[in-house]
């Protein structure tokens, strides 16, 4: 349908992965691969990235022209999933206190479902992606949350493959069907009916797709790992669906990061820096972290991230008061106008 894409505005990817678009293949934020491709019968031809696996992927085409021309792509590649790549083994990873009780949990893996509970830039989704390659040697599948998230995100949609209709899995029977873990980011922000399809996940050996009615065998490996901040965790709405949800869960809390964590990480992120600039980066990173207003706020506004950032744009050789401003000032801007207002002040008068 021409300016609407597929499904109502969703591709499915030949892992089942959704790319959103709305008429043009630009939308998708891809980056052109070539011009004139013979297998693309001389159009413009981009290459998206996969939000599974975190990859561009080769071998799925789109056009850059309007999504009304899908009859011009070939959908052969979307007939079905791809073995997972087993990875080489883990990269190094930063302890924190947490970690060792949820490697133990996940080792367990009754029930084999894990929430991580923290602010954002504490390492939750990095910790998870860590783990699956550590015990399975397969990334993880991963399904950004959001409140848009429907039942077929989760199990998957049919498509027209050629004058076949054919479902296309999801990433939950994805996940099941090549002993993948599957992550869910920002799971509180997903609508509870679609959440509460997981239910069967808790303490049975299969789980029933709803869109097909096939039943799909849960293995013993098989993990569901979510995150969320503390803020969006509550449901006001069903709080009675809610709690037997989260009760089927092994629920973490996840800490923020302490000055010694933050400078670990960034001298294993950076290991070409300086020591001195990594702690003239915590020192300016802390005198905004608790800011507020009134003063300090006993919350944390800033996560790690933002020092990451201030790290990288100074290493860049960017001027301090220039670099405080993107990678720290301007953090304030989403969230409240005049936290921003007062940082910015405080940062000129500094």
């Amino acid at each position: 349908r021409p300016g609407r894409g597929i499904d109502g505005g969703h591709a499915w990817g030949d892992e089942g992965s959704r790319l959103r678009g709305s008429g043009h293949a630009r939308s998708l934020g891809c980056r052109p691969r070539s011009f004139g491709d013979p297998r693309s019968g001389g159009l413009a031809v981009v290459v998206p990235t996969d939000p599974i696996r975190g990859a561009r992927i080769p071998r799925f085409p789109f056009l850059t022209a309007s999504f009304g021309e899908l009859s011009q792509i070939p959908l052969s590649t979307l007939s079905g999933p791809v073995p997972p790549t087993p990875c080489k083994g883990p990269s190094s990873m930063i302890p924190l206190p947490w970690h060792a009780t949820t490697q133990t949990l996940l080792e367990i893996g009754k029930p084999p479902l894990v929430l991580l509970v923290g602010e954002p830039g504490v390492g939750k989704t990095t910790f998870v992606r860590h783990e699956a390659r550590r015990m399975t040697g397969h990334s993880a599948v991963v399904l950004n949350g959001s409140p848009e998230i429907e039942l077929g995100h989760l199990f998957g949609r049919w498509t027209l493959v050629g004058t076949e209709t054919k479902f296309v899995d999801g990433p939950l029977p994805l996940a099941l069907r090549t002993n993948r873990w599957l992550a869910i980011e920002d799971f509180s922000q997903i609508p509870l009916e679609t959440r509460a399809a997981c239910l069967p996940l808790r303490d049975q050996s299969e789980i029933t797709n709803p869109l097909t009615g096939e039943v799909l065998p849960v293995p013993p490996e098989f993990r569901l790992v979510a995150t969320t901040n503390t803020e969006s965790l509550s449901c006001r709405r069903n709080s009675g669906i809610a709690k037997v949800l989260y009760d089927g869960f092994l629920i973490v809390e996840c800490g923020d990061l302490s000055d010694a964590q933050v400078m670990a990480m960034l001298e294993s992120h950076f290991p070409n820096t300086t020591e001195a600039l990594r702690r003239r980066v915590v020192e300016v990173w802390n005198e905004y972290r608790d800011f507020s207003d009134n003063g300090s706020s006993g919350k944390p506004h800033l996560s790690y991230r933002a020092a990451e950032h201030l790290l990288r744009l100074l290493e860049a050789g960017i001027e301090e008061n220039t670099a405080i401003h993107v990678a720290i000032v301007n953090k304030f801007l989403p969230s409240d106008v005049e936290l921003f207002r007062a940082a910015k002040m405080k940062s000129s008068l500094a």
